[in-house]
């Protein structure tokens, strides 16, 4: 159990921002967030060009990786996972399909 006394842990942590391509727009399809919450419920932050997108929340039991459709066009793409930890929370990797040259 991760407490803080009787209380849970705010937790949230976030990439740094990633150019996506030097001069045309990037589309962002799917964004892949491979974790293990432990049962703890996480919500995941798309932050595209400082626009916040919230994604739905995830839990997982094990190591497993979560998908979201995106379909949303950026230049700099940042992801911030957040919860209210009770149990150890893993992060192994968050990805992104991108696909370059869209032309703005």
């Amino acid at each position: 159990t991760v407490l803080d006394g009787a209380a849970a842990i705010l937790f949230s942590v976030e990439t740094g921002g990633e150019l996506l391509h030097p001069v045309d727009i990037a589309i962002v399809k799917r964004l892949f967030i491979e974790a293990d919450t432990g049962g703890v419920s996480l919500t995941p932050t798309l932050i595209l060009d400082n626009s916040e997108v919230t994604l739905p929340a995830f839990q997982t039991a094990a190591r497993a990786i979560t998908e979201y459709a995106i379909g949303r066009t950026g230049r700099v793409l940042g992801v911030r996972l957040a919860g209210s930890l009770t149990a150890a929370v893993e992060i192994f990797g968050i990805d992104a399909d991108i696909h370059n040259g869209a032309s703005p």
